[in-house]
C-alpha cells in the first residue's frame, strides 16, 4: 500500500483488479487517488477470455479423468493421486 502509493506519484495512472486487502479499507488513500482505477475483478473479461476459460475448464476435466491430475491447477496441494 504505502510503497505503491509512493510509486504512483511518478506514474500517469494505475489500474487494479485485485487489492492486498479487500474490500479496500475505508478512507484508503490508494482507492481514493484520482489516478487509480479499480475494477471489481472483471478487468479480464472479454469474449475471447470467456472462450478460453470454458476451453480450459473442459480440458481440465478430460486430463483429470485420464491422469488424475488437472492441467490448470488453482492451488497446488500435497496430496498424491
Amino acid at each position: 500500500g504505502v510503497e505503491l502509493y509512493a510509486v504512483l506519484e511518478s506514474l500517469a495512472g494505475l489500474a487494479l483488479d485485485v487489492l492486498p486487502v479487500e474490500p479496500a479499507p475505508a478512507g484508503s488513500r490508494l482507492a481514493m487517488h484520482p489516478r487509480v482505477i479499480l475494477t471489481p475483478h472483471s478487468a479480464f473479461y472479454s469474449v475471447e477470455s470467456e472462450r478460453e476459460l470454458r476451453r480450459k475448464a473442459a480440458q481440465n476435466l478430460v486430463t483429470w479423468l485420464a491422469t488424475g491430475r488437472p492441467d490448470y491447477v488453482v492451488t497446488k496441494g500435497t496430496r498424491k493421486p
